[in-house]
């Protein structure tokens, strides 16, 4: 009997200094986002020319796996340009005397910190993070 030879499955080889944790498609599934242990978040715009270096990569201190959940970097659903995501940070900053581990809000096209979430109830890292669909909401999960 013989055997046909197998298809390639292999669409795109998208290369990365250290392990994933993560790759999401953007919501329209034109976009991908790769959160790699190299301290880096990095975009794809087109999904058809990813077989090359990414359109943006982001230095973002999330690379500490140790006791915690992979840090996961997430589209912002809500965001009809497909241009904000949501990342935990492991680096912890002062906010009034208290060390906090803030979750932040990313412009994708410039790689600029939009805003920090924080709260004073939640002060240990927040590695998952994941915004509603249509409501300005974010789901956190905390390492305690």
């Amino acid at each position: 009997m013989a055997v046909a030879a197998a298809a390639t499955a292999e669409l795109a080889v998208m290369k990365h200094g250290r392990v994933v944790n993560a790759a999401v498609f953007s919501p329209s599934g034109r976009k991908i986002l790769t959160t790699c242990q190299d301290n880096r978040l990095r975009f794809w715009s087109n999904l058809l020319a990813c077989d090359g270096p990414p359109d943006l990569e982001i230095v973002h201190s999330h690379d500490f796996n140790r006791y915690l959940s992979p840090f996961r970097a997430e589209w912002f659903p809500s965001d009809p340009s497909e241009s904000t995501i949501v990342c935990g940070r492991y680096i912890s900053e002062d906010f009034g005397g208290v060390a906090l581990h803030p979750i932040d809000i990313i412009d994708a096209k410039s790689g600029r910190l939009l805003q920090q979430l924080t709260d004073l109830n939640l002060n240990t890292i927040s590695p998952i993070n994941l915004p509603h669909p249509r409501l300005d909401i974010i789901i956190s999960g905390s390492s305690r």
